[in-house]
C-alpha cells in the first residue's frame, strides 16, 4: 500500500507553455518593430530639420551672391535638388518638393514673385511664402495627422490586447484544471489510504477497484490511476 501511495504522489502534472512562449515572442517582436520604426522616424525628422536650415541659409547666400555680383541670379528649385549656378543643395528622401519653382533675384537681392515653395514631410507641410521686393520669406508649417500610422498602432494594440485576454482566459482554465486534478488525486489518495472502494468528498467521487495483481482508480468513468502490484 505504501508503494502505491508513493507512486500516486509522484504522478506528474504537466502544464503547456508553448502558447505563453509564442505570446512573449510576438510581443517582443512588436516592441522591436516599434522601436525600429521610432528610431527611423526620429532620424528622418532630424534629417528634415537640418535640410530646412540648410535651405534657408542657401536662399540667403544666393541673395548675397546676386548683391555682390550686382547682377541677376536664378535659384532653381527642382526635385533633383536646388541650385543657384554656383552651388547645389540636395533634397533628402524624407523631404518631398511639391512643385518646382524658379526664383530670380535682382542686383539688390530682391525678387518680383509671390511664389510659394512647398515641401512635404511625414510631420507635415512646410511652406516658404516669398515677398516681393525685399526677397524675404515667411515660413509656415502645418502638422499632418498620420492616419495610417495611427490605425496601424491601434491594430497592433488590439492584437496584443486580444492575445493577452486569450492568454489570461487560457491560463485560468489551465489553473482550474490543474487544481481540479490535484483535488481528485487527493481524494483518490484518501480512498487508498482508508481502504475504501468508493469515496466522495467536496463534490468529487472516485471508485477504487482492487485485486491481488493491481489497483485501479476511476473518476467520472475514466481510469485515473492504474498501479500493478509487484
Amino acid at each position: 500500500m505504501e508503494k502505491t501511495i508513493e507512486k500516486l504522489r509522484q504522478l506528474p502534472i504537466k502544464a503547456f507553455t508553448v502558447l505563453e512562449s509564442l505570446l512573449v515572442l510576438m510581443i517582443s517582436s512588436f516592441i522591436l518593430i516599434a522601436l525600429s520604426t521610432s528610431v527611423q522616424a526620429s532620424f528622418e525628422q532630424i534629417q528634415s530639420k537640418i535640410f530646412f536650415l540648410e535651405f534657408e541659409h542657401f536662399y540667403q547666400e544666393s541673395q548675397k551672391l546676386s548683391t555682390s555680383s550686382q547682377g541677376k541670379l536664378v535659384l532653381q528649385i527642382s526635385k533633383q535638388g536646388i541650385s543657384n549656378g554656383y552651388a547645389q543643395l540636395k533634397i533628402p528622401k524624407s523631404v518631398q518638393l511639391l512643385e518646382e519653382e524658379q526664383i530670380q533675384f535682382d542686383k539688390v537681392g530682391g525678387n518680383s514673385s509671390l511664389s510659394k515653395i512647398q515641401f512635404q514631410t511625414k510631420e507635415g507641410r512646410v511652406t516658404y511664402q516669398l515677398y516681393i521686393g525685399n526677397g524675404k520669406f515667411k515660413k509656415q508649417q502645418i502638422k499632418a495627422t498620420i492616419l495610417l500610422e495611427a490605425l496601424l498602432a491601434l491594430g497592433i494594440f488590439s492584437i496584443i490586447a486580444s492575445l493577452l485576454l486569450h492568454q489570461i482566459s487560457y491560463s485560468r482554465r489551465e489553473t482550474l484544471a490543474i487544481l481540479q486534478k490535484e483535488e481528485v488525486l487527493r481524494v483518490a489518495q484518501m480512498a487508498l489510504q482508508t481502504g475504501q472502494d468508493q469515496l466522495q468528498l467536496n463534490g468529487i467521487q472516485v471508485q477504487v477497484q482492487r485485486n491481488k495483481d493491481q489497483i485501479r482508480v476511476f473518476y467520472q468513468g475514466e481510469e485515473l490511476i492504474h498501479v500493478e502490484k509487484r
